[in-house]
């Protein structure tokens, strides 16, 4: 192309300008939303609100929720429950302010992926079968039999006997660890345990400690493998039911913001794409549900 073309290309775009309709995504879900506000479950006409007015949405929102929960029995222990589950067992009082901060942090998350199965399931995370299902047995037992196989091991005064000291600190930090404490704790030395526990549970494990090498005998390996393997299981077990506990929490508070303001037609422009988006999985045109919009 010659200079005069592009001359003529960038002439016809100028032209043409004024016909184009520019605009953000959050615009056309907008004019979407204001051809078709009574199609989508809107009461009419729809207003988008400040920060301000969104904040006293929500609020008005959660005070709805603990109402419903003081009113009826059913609800009050559904809400402890999920609020149980949500704090993983922790003694925290502060359920307003940590569902306010979930709300924050999970509620774009949860209308990304507003199905259950999306949310602690452990068929989903792993399709092949949950590798860290918690197995029956007692931590103390695990600890003790660490204990005993350490205090049986040989190999570590021959190269440096602070390395038997290290590792009955760390037996201690483990005793008294519980799920949703700090695993590692000071001990440097689980931290390479835990990176090599695939090492450790086929007695082939490696570990460095002041520069030097050393092995452990089968019987040290295998104890802690086993202890380091019941409490990843046991964390996790509890990050799952954390996790399932915070959806619950989402599910039941959605549910009575859309009703009490997204329904009624107040909106943020995050609340736009989740007016708009298929429900289950099925495509928007063409739909059969309530909210759904047939155009065919």
């Amino acid at each position: 192309m010659t200079a005069a073309d592009y001359r003529l290309a960038l002439r016809n775009l100028l032209e043409r300008m004024p016909q184009l309709t520019l605009g953000t995504i959050d615009g056309f879900f907008h004019r979407v939303l204001g051809m078709f506000s009574l199609e989508y479950g809107l009461s009419g006409e729809f207003e988008i609100m400040d920060e301000f007015a969104a904040q006293r949405a929500r609020l008005r929102a959660l005070d709805q929720l603990f109402a419903a929960a003081e009113a009826s029995e059913p609800d009050r222990q559904a809400l402890l429950k999920s609020f149980e589950l949500m704090s993983a067992g922790q003694q925290d009082r502060r359920i307003y302010d940590l569902l306010e901060q979930y709300l924050r942090d999970c509620h774009s998350m949860y209308h990304s992926a507003p199905e259950k199965r999306f949310w602690g399931q452990p068929e989903t995370i792993w399709p092949q079968g949950n590798p860290w299902s918690v197995q029956p047995g007692n931590s103390a037992l695990l600890v003790q039999a660490f204990r005993d196989a350490l205090e049986a091991e040989t190999g570590f005064d021959a190269v440096d006997a602070r390395a038997r000291k290290s590792w009955q600190k760390a037996a201690d930090h483990l005793q008294k660890w519980e799920p949703g404490k700090d695993l590692l704790g000071s001990a440097t030395l689980l931290k390479q345990a835990f990176s090599g526990l695939s090492q450790l549970e086929s007695g082939d494990w490696t570990f460095q400690f002041y520069r030097k090498d050393f092995q452990p005998g089968a019987a040290f390996q295998q104890s802690l493998g086993a202890l380091l393997r019941y409490c990843l299981a046991a964390e996790f077990n509890r990050l799952l039911e954390r996790t399932r506990g915070v959806f619950a929490m989402l599910r039941e508070y959605d549910g009575r913001y859309d009703g009490l303001i997204r329904r009624q037609g107040l909106l943020t422009f995050a609340d736009l794409p989740v007016l708009l988006a298929p429900e289950e999985g099925r495509p928007v045109l063409g739909g059969t549900g309530p909210d759904r919009l047939a155009l065919e």
